[in-house]
C-alpha cells in the first residue's frame, strides 16, 4: 500500500507533512513482476508526488532430496531455498505432508509434497531409501545450548560425573582425568546410558551400535559382566533432575520393566581398558540406551571415559550429470563447466526451459521476469552440493550470439618409464568475444591410453573431446628411460653424508651382522644387508626403513622421482607382505641418535609420529619379492627423508633389504619455446621471439597459420576465421613454465 502522507521540503523553513491522493493503479500492473511510477496529488500545494512501485515475489522454489536407511523415517528439512523476482535468494519454512512408515519400509524412491508457510506455493522432497548404509554422526554427543542428548547414570562417584562420558573428550589416563566412575559406591552394579535428542529436542533414535571407552587404574576398571539395554517403557521419559544419581529419584529409568536387552549382540571377546570397545546389535528405535554393569571383584568400581552411539546413514551421491532442455530439445554445446549460453530470441518470447540431474540430483529453473534477464538453472547433487549454475541468455545481439569455442589449449609433459599419466579433467578453451578472445576451463573426455605406452621410451599424443563442442584437446607425452642421479647413496659410510635409518634393526645382539648402514652403500652383496629379524618378533608386524638426505653434515631437501629396492630371503626373513612409500612432511628434525632402532630408543623423535609422513603412490616394474632388483617410479616429490613402511609376512620373523636407492628425475623437461610460425606454409616475416604483434596483408583466400614445433613445444593456434580478430598463437614449453603469445592481424 502507498503512504497516505508525504514530506515536502521548502526553500525556507522546515519540512512539512502533507496528505497525498495517489492515482489508481490498474489491476494489470500488478499481474506481472515489474517496476513502475505512480503520481499523486499533494494536498495544499500545486506539486505532484511520485512513488516508485516494484511488484516482487517468489518466482521459483527449489525441490530437495534426502536419503534414509530402510525402516528409518527421513529427516525433513525445515526450510527450502526460494528465488525472488528481484534476484535475491531467500528461504521459506515448509510444512510437509505426512509420511507413512510403509513408504520407507523397503528400498526405493518416493516424493513428499510440501507447502511454503504463508503462501500458496508448493515444493517436493525426494526421498531415496536404501539398505546400503555407512556410519553417520555421533548421536550421543552433548548438544551445545541444550541438555539433550543427556548422559545419565544410576549412581556415580561425586567427583566423576556422568556428563564426562559424552563430552567428546576421550582420556584413558589422568591427563586429564575425564571419566565417570562409581568408585567406592556401595552397590557393585551401575548403569550408564544416553537419553536421545535431535537438535536438542527429545526424540526417538534408530540405534544398532554402542562404543564404550573403559579406563583403568588401581581402583577402577572394566566390569566383570554387563548387559546392553534399550528403553521400552510406555511413558515418554523426561530428563532426570540429577543425571549422575538417577537411582535416587522417582524416575521411569529405575523400573526394570521399562528396559529390554538388545538382541543378536556382537561384542569383543574380552573388554579392554585403554581403547574403545565396539558393540553391535539388531536395530531398535528408542528414547534411550544403557549399559548395565557389575564391577570387577578386584576393583572398587567401573570407569568409563566416553560412550559413543553412531547413526547409520545412506551416503548421498556427490556427483550427477546435468541435462538442460529448451522447448524439449537438449541445449546445444552444453558443457558442465560453461556457465553462459546465448540463444536467439524468437518474437521476443522466452521458450520453456527444463532441467534434470542424474543420480537423484535436482535442478531448479529460475525464469526470466524482466527483459534482458537470463533464465537460470541451478543444478545440485543428491547431497545438496551445487554442481553448477547456468545462465541462458535469449537475445538478438549478433555479437553475443556469435560467441563460440574456437580452440582448446594443447599441452605437453615428460614422464619416466613406468610413471603414471595424470590427465587434467579440464582444459582451457578459447572463445570469441566482442573485443578479443576469452578463455574458460571446460571438461574434457580423453581417449584411453594404452598401458604399454608408459612402459617404453617414446612419444605419443592423447586426444580428447571437449564436452559440448566439436573441439579436440591434445596432450603430447614424452616417455624417457634415462636414469636419474642416485640421491641416497653413502658409499664410504661418511658420517656427514646421507644417513640410512630404521624403526628397528637386528643389531642389538653382538653376534648379528645386520646393519641399516648397508642399505645405501651401493653394495649388492647379500651378506651386507639390513633386517629386523627377531627370535621373538613383535605382535606388530610393521617396520620402516629409509634414508635422510644430507650434504656436508646438513639435512637437505631433494627432488625424488624414482627408487630401487633389493630384498633378501632366507628361512627367517623375506620381502614384506605390504609396502608403502612415504615422504617426511613434519617439523625440522635431527638424525635420531639411535638411527637403527629409533622407535624403541628415541620415542620422542618426530619420525615416530605417523602424521609427519605422507603416502607417495608409486608403480613397481615387478612384484614385491626377494631376488631381483625392483624399479619404482612415482610423481616427483620434495623431501628431506623418504622411507618404506613395511609389514613382515605372517610366516617370517623379519624383513630383509640388501639395497635401497632413491633417485632424482631421469631428466628435466625442456624449457624452450623455440618454434617456427608459418603463414600458408612460409615463415612469418620479420619474426622475433620477443615481438608479439604482427600484421599481414593478403588478397584472395584468407591465409592459414600453423606452427612447426620443435624442442617438445606445445602450440595452440586460435583463429576465429574473421579478420575482426587477430589469429592468436600460444607456445608453451614442455615444462609448462615458459609461455609465449603472438597476435597476427590479417588485413
Amino acid at each position: 500500500s502507498l503512504p497516505t502522507t508525504v514530506t515536502v521540503e521548502y526553500d525556507k523553513g522546515f519540512p512539512k507533512t502533507h496528505k497525498v491522493t495517489w492515482q489508481a493503479i490498474p489491476k494489470e500492473k500488478l499481474d506481472s513482476y515489474q517496476t513502475f511510477e505512480v503520481l499523486g496529488k499533494v494536498e495544499g500545494i500545486d506539486l505532484e508526488a511520485r512513488a516508485k512501485v516494484s511488484v516482487e515475489g517468489i518466482v521459483s522454489v527449489e525441490e530437495v532430496s534426502v536419503t534414509t536407511p530402510i525402516a528409518e523415517a527421513p529427516q525433513l528439512p525445515e526450510s527450502v531455498r526460494t528465488y525472488d523476482s528481484n534476484g535475491h535468494v531467500s528461504s521459506a519454512k515448509v510444512t510437509w505432508d505426512a509420511i507413512s512408515p510403509e513408504q520407507y519400509a523397503k528400498e526405493g524412491v518416493f516424493t513428499v509434497n510440501g507447502h511454503l508457510e504463508g503462501t500458496q506455493l508448493t515444493t517436493k522432497l525426494h526421498v531415496r531409501v536404501s539398505a546400503q548404509t555407512e556410519q553417520g554422526a555421533n548421536i550421543s554427543d552433548q548438544w551445545t545450548g541444550s541438555e539433550l542428548p543427556l548422559a545419565f547414570a544410576s549412581d556415580s562417584n561425586p567427583t566423576d560425573p556422568v556428563s564426562n562420558v559424552n563430552d567428546k573428550l576421550i582420556s584413558f589416563n589422568d591427563r586429564p582425568a575425564n571419566r565417570w566412575t562409581n568408585w567406592n559406591r556401595t552397590n557393585p552394579e551401575a548403569s550408564v546410558g544416553v537419553l536421545f535428542g535431535d537438535s536438542g529436542i527429545l526424540s526417538k533414535r534408530s540405534v544398532d551400535n554402542l562404543s564404550v571407552g573403559f579406563h583403568e587404574d588401581h581402583g577402577v576398571g572394566v566390569p566383570k559382566s554387563y548387559v546392553i539395554e534399550y528403553y521400552v517403557g510406555k511413558t515418554v521419559p523426561t530428563a532426570p533432575k540429577n543425571p549422575s544419581f538417577v537411582g535416587e529419584e522417582n524416575h521411569v529409568f529405575n523400573d526394570p520393566a521399562n528396559w529390554k536387552e538388545v538382541s543378536n549382540l556382537k561384542a569383543p571377546a574380552q573388554l579392554k581398558a585403554g581403547e574403545m570397545n565396539h558393540f553391535s546389535f539388531d536395530k531398535v528405535e528408542t528414547y534411550a540406551v544403557r549399559i548395565r554393569m557389575v564391577k570387577a571383584d578386584n576393583k572398587r568400581g567401573t570407569s568409563i571415559t566416553e560412550v559413543q552411539i553412531f547413526a547409520k546413514q545412506v551416503a548421498a551421491a556427490r556427483q550427477g550429470q546435468t541435462r538442460i532442455q529448451v522447448d524439449g530439445k537438449d541445449l546445444a554445446n552444453f558443457n558442465p563447466d560453461l556457465t553462459d549460453y546465448y540463444l536467439e530470441s524468437v518474437n521476443g518470447k522466452v521458450p520453456t526451459v527444463t532441467a534434470s540431474v542424474s543420480n537423484n540430483g535436482l535442478a531448479t529453473v529460475v525464469p526470466s521476469v524482466r527483459e534482458g534477464e537470463p533464465v537460470r538453472v541451478i543444478a545440485k547433487a543428491e547431497n545438496g552440493d551445487i554442481l553448477g549454475e547456468y545462465r541462458l541468455h535469449f537475445t538478438k545481439d549478433k555479437d553475443l550470439l556469435s560467441r563460440k569455442p574456437v580452440a582448446a589449449v594443447k599441452q605437453a609433459r615428460l614422464l619416466q618409464v613406468g610413471q603414471p599419466l595424470e590427465l587434467p579433467t579440464k582444459v582451457p578453451v578459447y572463445f570469441t568475444g566482442k573485443d578479443g578472445y576469452e578463455t574458460k576451463d571446460l571438461a574434457v573426455e580423453w581417449d584411453e591410453v594404452p598401458a604399454e605406452n608408459l612402459t617404453k621410451a617414446g612419444q605419443f599424443t592423447v586426444r580428447g573431446r571437449v564436452l559440448g563442442s566439436d573441439l579436440v584437446a591434445e596432450f603430447t607425452v614424452r616417455v624417457t628411460d634415462k636414469l636419474g642421479e642416485a640421491l641416497s647413496n653413502n658409499l664410504e659410510y661418511d658420517e656427514n653424508s646421507n644417513q640410512a635409518f630404521a624403526s628397528a634393526t637386528n643389531d642389538i645382539d653382538p653376534s648379528s651382522h645386520d646393519r641399516v648402514d648397508y642399505i645405501n652403500d651401493g653394495d649388492h652383496n647379500e651378506n651386507r644387508r639390513w633386517t629386523n629379524w627377531s627370535p621373538t618378533p613383535s605382535s606388530n608386524p610393521e617396520v620402516s626403513a629409509g634414508v635422510i638426505f644430507r650434504e656436508n653434515g646438513k639435512i637437505v631437501e631433494r627432488t625424488v622421482a624414482q627408487a630401487k629396492l633389493h630384498f633378501f630371503a632366507d628361512s627367517g626373513t623375506d620381502a614384506p607382505s605390504k609396502l608403502v612409500l612415504e615422504r617426511y612432511i613434519g617439523p625440522e628434525f635431527e638424525v635420531p641418535t639411535y638411527y637403527s632402532n629409533y622407535q624403541a630408543y628415541d620415542a620422542a623423535h618426530p619420525f615416530n609420529n605417523p602424521e609427519n609422513w605422507e603416502d607417495v603412490p608409486y608403480r613397481a616394474d615387478k612384484d614385491i619379492a626377494a631376488g631381483d632388483e625392483i624399479n619404482v617410479t612415482f610423481k616427483s616429490v620434495k623431501a628431506k627423508a623418504m622411507r618404506w613402511r613395511m609389514e613382515r609376512k605372517a610366516d617370517k620373523k623379519g624383513v630383509a633389504i640388501i639395497e635401497m636407492t632413491f633417485l632424482a628425475p631421469s631428466e628435466l623437461p625442456q624449457e624452450s619455446t623455440q618454434s617456427k610460425i608459418l603463414v600458408d606454409g612460409k615463415e612469418l616475416p620479420d619474426f622475433a621471439e620477443n615481438r608479439q604483434d604482427y600484421q599481414v596483408t593478403y588478397k584472395g583466400q584468407r591465409p592459414k597459420v600453423s606452427v612447426e614445433e620443435s624442442n617438445q613445444v606445445a602450440s595452440t593456434v586460435v583463429d576465429s576465421g574473421d579478420d575482426s580478430l587477430p589469429v592468436f598463437v600460444r607456445l608453451v614449453s614442455e615444462s609448462g613454465k615458459q609461455v609465449k603469445k603472438y597476435r597476427i592481424q590479417f588485413t
